[in-house]
């Protein structure tokens, strides 16, 4: 049995971002972080680091009413240009002393939320740490933020598998959310005065949901490549959903997608307009009625 945590091929991060373990020696290991930049650490360091931010990001609120410990978005002075690309090579904007950790200190959950950057992907989930920490995080709820060249998608994310027998314990508990009537009417009106919209992060892969659902006086008004625009009822959309057919996997966010000169313009200040618009749609995540 292992004396650590570490396993050769698994993903782990540290405070300077998601790094994967390559070999373990004795007690060292190789680890390669998404830049490329690999490294031979001791073992015994990195069970420190990882135990010591699993702790002060799990710590109890301070009297100031923060969960995040300082260090938490630190070096974060906004995206850069060369951010934006479908790739990570040579960036550093996905770390919890960067973009992840700056909307980490800003979340205003009544739980403990933590960021998670995806390895080798360009993006970056924000999730409850104990959910996140529980099997099946694919297709859990979450918050998250992806880059591609000329722009940058993030909002509530939620994901169903292509297999019927996967776990869809947060998928279903969504679709219940969305049927109580003064839930779907909060999110008609919220999204209609913010600006968001329901739509596909992913729309070159084949996936079962590859429409995009913008509200619209009385309902919504579901556009898809190809085909020619459909309005259903506000209350619809639950039923509308939950009719998705089977045998793709379903890729939703509710959010918004934004060019990369905007989000580069807006500097430091990304981190507040990203977890402003997190914070708002944060009773979806929570499944609890908006107040």
């Amino acid at each position: 049995m292992n004396p650590h945590r570490f396993t050769v091929g698994a993903n782990y991060e540290n405070e300077k971002g998601s790094f994967k373990v390559l070999v373990i020696k004795g007690e060292s290991m190789l680890i390669e972080w998404d830049s490329g930049e690999r490294i031979t650490t001791p073992i015994v360091l990195q069970e420190k680091i990882l135990t010591r931010m699993e702790k002060e990001a799990s710590a109890p609120a301070d009297r100031k009413g923060t969960t995040s410990p300082v260090w938490m978005g630190r070096t974060f002075a906004g995206l850069q240009a060369e951010d934006f690309k479908d790739s990570v090579e040579g960036t550093h904007w996905r770390s919890r002393e960067q973009l992840g950790g700056a909307v980490t200190r800003q979340l205003a959950s009544p739980i403990p939320f933590n960021s998670w950057s995806i390895y080798r992907r360009p993006e970056i989930h924000w999730a409850a740490i104990d959910r996140y920490r529980a099997d099946a995080a694919w297709v859990q709820a979450k918050f998250f933020i992806r880059l591609a060249e000329d722009f940058g998608i993030y909002g509530f994310y939620i994901e169903r598998s292509n297999e019927p027998a996967d776990a869809r314990v947060d998928w279903l508990s969504f679709l219940n959310w969305l049927a109580v009537e003064s839930n779907v009417a909060w999110l008609h009106q919220t999204l209609a005065s913010n600006g968001m919209r329901i739509f596909d992060p992913y729309p070159k892969l084949e996936a079962a949901f590859n429409r995009s659902i913008r509200p619209q006086e009385g309902g919504w008004l579901l556009e898809a490549p190809g085909s020619a625009a459909e309005s259903i009822g506000t209350l619809a959309l639950a039923g509308h959903l939950a009719a998705v057919k089977e045998g793709k996997w379903l890729n939703l966010v509710i959010g918004r997608q934004r060019p990369a000169s905007e989000l580069l313009s807006s500097g430091i200040s990304v981190a507040l307009e990203i977890a402003t618009d997190f914070n708002t749609l944060l009773p979806i995540y929570l499944n609890k009625e908006p107040s």
